[in-house]
């Protein structure tokens, strides 16, 4: 397979030292909230994962699904309490996933909203985040995916390169919102994602992947023993009765590009499909891609250009 080793910390839109103080600004992020006596019953009728296996204070990724087991958003799971969640999500699908899940409630006694516009959400690095968790009066977050909240605060640690916590902060409505927002810094955020390589549904990338094409399997996106949701039978028949032909992968390439933009391999045939990407710093894009695993030891191209695949920082291996 093509595959070179990176050094994550070798460019100067990845370092910690050039995020700004004050946070960078993740207006791209939305966040639903999901509360009531029947939140796990029903989230646990719509997700890839168990939700009575998410403690308070902790999250897990998981993706909801249509019929045909293809995913339709990848959201980040966290539960607050034992009867209220927030679904971390791309603030672009997040009005017509909102909609779409509101259809699904019927009798449920559970009610769905979206985060208020004066919850500000910064990234931090995980030190800074550390000392403003203190400031709070909340505690470190040691590991990845942990969570710590009150009624003025929440955060959260992802996974990235480098270690890097989401805080969200309630403000008065009459006040500007804090953080600094341009490409450059949101890029950083984004590419730690990318180095990490956690998967994110846009909308040109909307139903066209079943959760193990984006490696939701080694992420602990996917239980296999709980009840039905949507899609459910081929994410299943996938698992235990066919072969993974396709999965998510990290690459390099010169090229600009998008969601959606089509991967070529040696004879100009379809590799795959770009997930997401961002540029690195030096003149290069990092992307995810998720590629036929057939062809991964050809020459591929996106736009053109040459893409050079990396290693990812989890085991792809099958279990």
């Amino acid at each position: 397979m093509i595959r070179e080793q990176m050094n994550p910390g070798a460019d100067a839109t990845s370092g910690t030292e050039n995020w700004p103080d004050d946070g960078i600004r993740l207006s791209h992020l939305g966040a639903i909230e999901v509360a009531g006596d029947d939140a796990d019953t029903f989230l646990n009728a719509q997700l890839t994962v168990d939700t009575d296996r998410i403690e308070p204070g902790r999250s897990r990724p998981a993706a909801w699904c249509d019929a045909q087991g293809r995913a339709l958003i990848v959201f980040q799971v966290i539960r607050l309490e034992p009867t209220r969640f927030l679904l971390l999500c791309p603030a672009d699908l997040m009005a017509e996933t909102l909609k779409r899940l509101q259809m699904f409630v019927l009798r449920a006694r559970v009610t769905l909203a979206a985060l208020p516009d004066n919850w500000d959400r910064r990234g931090f690095p995980l030190e800074s985040a550390t000392r403003a968790l203190g400031d709070a009066g909340l505690p470190a977050l040691e590991k990845d995916n942990a969570v710590a909240h009150n009624d003025d605060w929440l955060a959260i640690r992802l996974p990235g390169d480098p270690a890097r916590c989401l805080l969200a902060a309630r403000r008065d409505a009459a006040t500007e919102p804090t953080g600094v927002e341009d490409p450059q810094h949101l890029a950083a955020w984004r590419l730690a994602g990318i180095r990490a390589g956690l998967p994110v549904i846009h909308t040109a990338t909307r139903a066209l992947f079943v959760p193990q094409m984006l490696n939701l399997h080694w992420l602990n996106g996917l239980d296999f023993d709980k009840g039905c949701y949507p899609g459910q039978e081929v994410v299943a028949r996938l698992q235990f009765r066919g072969k993974l032909k396709r999965r998510l992968f990290r690459g390099t390439t010169t090229a600009t590009c998008e969601p959606g933009d089509p991967v070529a391999d040696a004879d100009d045939g379809s590799a795959g499909t770009v997930l997401d990407g961002a540029p690195d710093g030096g003149g290069s894009n990092e992307v995810l891609a998720v590629l036929k695993l057939s062809v991964t030891e050809q020459p591929l191209r996106v736009n053109g250009e040459a893409m050079v695949l990396h290693e990812l920082p989890y085991s792809t291996d099958p279990p």
